[in-house]
Parts: structure tokens; C-alpha cells; sequence
């Protein structure tokens, strides 16, 4: 049981079709789930290098809630909080992260499942491995100059 905290945090490039949806997971009944509830989803969308020493990363998170008495009223304030809580940055660890683009919907009708996705956007340092060339010992040369 959730009890209205993070249920599965399960991370996914792509849904599968269809088979581990959180409201597919709840219709069947599986988990032993019960409401409020909470299913999180993180999606990578891009991980580029941004310059020579600095990548550049974006990460759509979608929070999949289930409300104790599917309505309308209890969706809209879950996402007034979590929209408090994650905008506009999140804090993970002692690294903030840009949180961009925060939209709701309903996913299920019947069932009042409410969907909030945000992204998120970090820079990572690239950490240069190349090894540093052995130094040069000693170069000896001869230079002849010739006068004609």
C-alpha cells in the first residue's frame, strides 16, 4: 500500500504497450495498491554535450495520482501542492535542478486519474580522462647555418 506516498518509482524509456501504465496497474488490481497513491515515471529526453566540459540534460517526470474519493477537487489540490513543492527548482541532494513546463490532465475519466508531468533540466561537468602526455626529456638538434 501507498497510503498517499510514492508508490513505484519504476524509471521507463517507453511504455510498453500499455502493460505497466499506472492506471492499467490499478484496474487490474495488482500491487495491492489502495487510494490516495502516487506512481512516478522518469523519462530521459536528452543528454547532449552542451560544451567541451559540460553536458546538458533533460528528464520528463510524470507523477501519476490516484485520489482517495476521485474527484476533481481533491486533483486540483494535489497539483496546487506539488506545484508549491517542485517549482521552480527541486532540490536533489545539494543540486538543484530546473523544473519547466509543469501541466496536469486527466488520464482516466471513469477513475479520476490525474497525471502531472514536468521536466527537468541539469548541466553535469564532464570530467576529462585523457592522460597527460609523458613530458620530453631532452631534444638535441644541430643547426647549421650556411652562408654561400
Amino acid at each position: 500500500m501507498c497510503n498517499g506516498h510514492f508508490g513505484s518509482n519504476k524509471a521507463s524509456h517507453q511504455p510498453s504497450a500499455g502493460t505497466h501504465r499506472p492506471q492499467d496497474l490499478w484496474q487490474r488490481g495488482q500491487r495491492g495498491i489502495s487510494r490516495p497513491c502516487f506512481f512516478v515515471n522518469l523519462v530521459p529526453v536528452k543528454s547532449e554535450i552542451f560544451k567541451k566540459d559540460t553536458r546538458e540534460n533533460s528528464l520528463m517526470v510524470e507523477m501519476v495520482y490516484f485520489s482517495a474519493n476521485k474527484t476533481d477537487l481533491e486533483n486540483l489540490q494535489m497539483y496546487d501542492t506539488l506545484k508549491g513543492l517542485l517549482t521552480p527548482t527541486l532540490t536533489i541532494g545539494n543540486r538543484k535542478k530546473m523544473t519547466l513546463n509543469f501541466r496536469a490532465e486527466i488520464i482516466d475519466g471513469t477513475d479520476l486519474i490525474y497525471s502531472v508531468k514536468f521536466d527537468l533540466n541539469f548541466y553535469d561537468e564532464i570530467l576529462d580522462t585523457t592522460p597527460e602526455p609523458d613530458e620530453m626529456q631532452t631534444l638535441n638538434f644541430n643547426l647549421t647555418l650556411g652562408g654561400g
